[in-house]
């Protein structure tokens, strides 16, 4: 909701009428929705994808694949740092 907000003060500080106001607003809570179930779809392919480990045998793993994990693990944890 910090992102509806946002623009409805955004809209306000540009002096635009009400109505503009309340359509700007409301834009952006949609596009905000959106994006939000965009997020969880990806989190759930990708919890999806970290139990399957992947498509990985065991036995198959090479530093190759650790280097893929390395940089999952450090763009989840940019995002995560983005989020707060």
């Amino acid at each position: 909701m910090k992102s509806d907000t946002r623009a409805k003060q955004s809209a306000e500080t540009m002096n635009l009428p009400q109505w503009l106001q309340e359509t700007i607003a409301t834009e952006a809570l949609d596009a905000y929705i959106a994006k939000l179930a965009q997020i969880q779809e990806e989190l759930a392919e990708l919890q999806a994808r970290a139990d399957d480990h992947f498509g990985n045998e065991p036995d198959s793993i090479h530093w190759a694949h650790v280097g893929d994990l390395d940089n999952i693990l450090a763009s989840l944890q940019l995002a995560n740092g983005k989020a707060e």
